[in-house]
């Protein structure tokens, strides 16, 4: 297993905190506000339809994404610039990815923000293509994104 950094291991204490604070079951899904005005979303693969949500439904933009991976197999965050509605795992192409590695994490910054048109909607899968569409399992990955 690999060795989780300084900063991988404040990371998860920051999902960690974010998710116990208020998790809904049926989703398994934290939102709330942070100092900068900022929104944090945080999630737990549930093993399901690529675990596709729809983060924010009108233009923004992300300032983070850290993801958490317990599986020994690297798997991948995919975020379209897309309701949920129109944004396909497999058939959509991807406005940003990311892969987690196995047993590890992956945070990504974007202090100037990283802005997304029309609507943010992210999935998980396990496999690189943007033809993937194979899910990952529940409890495997869980991810923070902090947006406006």
């Amino acid at each position: 297993m690999k060795r989780l950094t300084h900063l991988s291991l404040a990371a998860l204490a920051l999902v960690v905190l974010v998710a116990a604070a208020s998790t809904t079951s049926a989703q398994n899904a934290t939102d709330g506000a942070i100092a900068n005005a900022a929104t944090v979303h945080s999630r737990i693969s549930v093993g399901t339809t690529e675990d596709e949500t729809q983060i924010k439904g009108i233009p923004g933009a992300v300032y983070s994404i850290t993801a958490t991976n317990v599986n020994a197999a690297v798997r991948y965050l995919k975020c379209y610039n897309l309701p949920a509605s129109s944004a396909a795992p497999g058939t959509s192409t991807p406005w940003l990815r990311l892969a987690v590695p196995g047993a590890g994490s992956v945070t990504a910054t974007f202090p100037s923000g990283a802005f997304f048109s029309v609507s943010l909607t992210c999935a998980l899968v396990i496999g690189v293509a943007d033809s993937d569409v194979a899910e990952v399992a529940a409890n495997e990955l869980i991810w923070t994104i902090t947006y406006k």
